[in-house]
This record gives structure tokens, sequence and C-alpha cells, in this order.
């Protein structure tokens, strides 16, 4: 054998270990890309696909050879032939992207973003395909849509709540300075007189309670505000309100009943009054606002468990109830049912203050209620003695 043929055969040698060498390379980088990559022949029919496919989809890569790659589509979520003519345009020279559903082995569905185009393998002339998921992308995307509908909500309700809390401060001021005008007239009657004064109390007694939810709301919502505990008698502080809203009652002659679940003593617990007080002052004063037939009751009940002792307090009325889809919402701040802002007024802070502040006290606020037939606040607060 001459030196020139070994010459020549160790150089073939070397340019063949080049070529094994860079399709290996070539190998690795197809197999190692994250990305799903499918060659497809000009039937769109899998020759081969890269690890990056058979992890997308949880399939062995055997199974995707020789098959159509409509498997892999999410059932009635792709135009199936629309996508076949842009991976004909793209088998001819004009790549393509497209979004696609995709499903996986295990029946999950997820979007992708698939780029097409010709390529050449093994010498004959095919299609490329590269997929890439973007569920995580579409995730952030599906948030920051909803948390700009919830500032666009967030603003529309404050808007709203600003126009009316015009509205509502307006009312009684009219109605101070009106019949405190018409008390200036000299010939004006004892009766008349007594009545003009009960109508300027009465409205100044609105716009109080009004500027309360207002200060109120903006102290809560601070974060800052603290609990104060004491020892205090549920019984004695029902009877008290009783006693303010019993009055109230008979002018709308609505019966109002309290019932209470224990002694004097057992009722004794610690707890913040203050914040109590409002949260069934807010729940009495919405059930006379939104009942004109039937009855009011509210009373407390000792619920027991093995862990755990707690007071269940109830507010319930005969009203006009509330819809299914707004009682998920209903405590949110400036929230109120159209129709109900638009026959009552109201600033819409009542059941915000009162679940804010049942919260505060280490207790919730629940709801159950059925449209014209009535509705149940509960509040559960933690039964302290000691």
């Amino acid at each position: 054998m001459s030196e020139e043929y070994k010459a020549q055969n160790k150089k073939l040698k070397k340019a063949k270990e080049k070529v094994e060498n860079k399709e290996k390379n070539f190998r690795d980088i197809f197999n190692n890309t994250t990305d799903a990559i499918y060659i497809q022949d000009k039937n769109s029919i899998f020759i081969e696909v890269n690890n990056g496919a058979t992890n997308m989809y949880g399939y062995p890569r055997d199974f995707f050879i020789g098959k159509n790659p409509s498997f892999l589509s999410a059932p009635g979520k792709n135009n199936l032939k629309e996508i076949k003519e842009l991976v004909k345009d793209a088998f001819n020279g004009k790549a393509q992207q497209y979004e696609f559903w995709g499903i996986r082995k295990n029946g999950q569905i997820f979007p992708k973003i698939v780029r097409t185009q010709s390529g050449i393998y093994d010498g004959k002339k095919v299609v490329v395909t590269f997929s890439l998921d973007i569920s995580d992308r579409v995730k952030i995307e599906e948030k920051l849509r909803l948390a700009k509908e919830k500032a666009e909500e967030n603003d529309h309700l404050k808007t709203e709540f600003i126009n009316n809390m015009s509205h509502e401060i307006r009312t009684p001021m009219n109605g101070i300075i009106g019949f405190a005008q018409f008390l200036n007239n000299p010939d004006l009657s004892r009766e008349k007189q007594k009545y003009y004064i009960s109508i300027i109390q009465n409205s100044g007694n609105q716009l109080m309670r009004i500027i309360d939810d207002i200060l109120e709301i903006s102290m809560l919502g601070t974060k800052q505000v603290k609990t104060i505990e004491s020892k205090i008698c549920l019984n004695n502080l029902f009877l008290e309100l009783f006693s303010i809203f019993d009055i109230k009652a008979k002018e709308n002659k609505t019966p109002l009943y309290f019932k209470k679940g224990l002694s004097d003593k057992e009722s004794t617990i610690f707890v913040d009054e203050s914040k109590l007080n409002k949260i069934l002052s807010n729940l009495l004063e919405n059930a006379l606002k939104f009942t004109n037939i039937g009855f009011i009751e509210f009373g407390y009940n000792l619920i027991e468990t093995n862990h755990n002792a707690e007071i269940q307090i109830y507010v319930k009325d005969t009203g006009i109830g509330i819809n299914p889809e707004k009682q998920a919402i209903i405590f949110e701040r400036f929230t109120q049912e159209e129709e109900i802002s638009q026959n009552v007024g109201g600033l819409g802070l009542g059941l915000s203050i009162a679940k804010e502040n049942a919260e505060l006290i280490g207790g919730k606020i629940t709801l159950e209620s059925e449209k014209e037939k009535g509705s149940t606040f509960f509040i559960t607060i933690p039964y302290k003695q000691n």
C-alpha cells in the first residue's frame, strides 16, 4: 500500500469523523432544545421529533413517527383545515407562524406558538416545525387582564361612590337648610314647628351616619385600627340595641325580636364592644331599611366543637333579599345592587364596615339570602371568658 494511498485514506477517515461529529453535534442540539421540533414530509406526516416534543406532549418518540399531527390538537380548539394550508405554504417556501392549542397525553390542554418552514432532511425537502409552550405567558396575561378589569371596576365603583356620596350628603343638608328657613316664619304653628324640628333632627342624624361611615371606612383602609377588648355581657349589649332599634322598627311597623342564647353570666365575654356594636348596628340598619313586610329577628347561640367554642350571632329579616350572583361581592366596598341603590340610596359601605370589623375582632361574617324572601347574616366570634 503506497504512502499516497495511506495519506488519502487517513484524510478520508478524518473527514468522515468530522462529518460524524458535526452530525452528532447537530443531533445533540436538536434533541436538547427545550422547544418541540418536528420534521414532517409534504403530507405533514412525522419523520422525526426531538426530546422537546416528547417532553411537551408525554408521548415516546416512536409514537410520533409515521403519524399525522392531528392527535396533538385539542378537540374543537383549532381550525385544522386552515393549519393544513399553512403547513402546505411552509413546504412551498413561505414560512408561517400561528397559535395552536395542544393536548398532552394526560389530557391537559395548553397553548403554544408554532413556527413552521421548509428545510432539507436526508436529501429530501421537508417541513420543519418549532413549537413553544406559552402556558406561563398566557397565565400572566390572564392575571394582568383580570387585574386591569378589577382596577377599572374599582375606579368605576369609586366614581359612583363619590357621585352617590354627593347625593346622599345633599339630601339631608337640603332638609336641614330648607326646614330651618321655614322656622323663621313668625306665623308658624306650634305643631308645624315641632314637625319641622323633627325633620331637621332626623336629617342631622342621617348626615352624621353618612359622615361616620366615611370616617370609619377611611380608618379601616389604613390597616392601623386597633382592637380594645373588655369584659361585657352580650345580653346587656343586645338589649340596648333592641331598645334603640325597636323604636325605629315600630315606626316602620316591622316587629323586631331578640333571642338570647345564654344566661347573663355565660354571655359575659371578652370582646371589643365598640366594634361589635358597629357590626350589629349596621346589620340592623340594613334589615330595617330593606324590610317592609314580615319581621326582623336577631340573637346569638353558643357553638361548641371538640377544639373550641364560638358565639354565632345572627340578624334575620324577611326583606327583599339579595341576588345569588351579588352575594359574593356584597361585602366589598362601595358595592350595592343597582336597584337597591336607586330605590333606597346609601353609600354601600355598611356591609363592608361590618365585615372588616368582624375580621378585626377575630370573627367572620357570612350570608344566607333568597331574593324576595329575606336574608340572614351570621357573625361568628371567639367565645372568650378568660
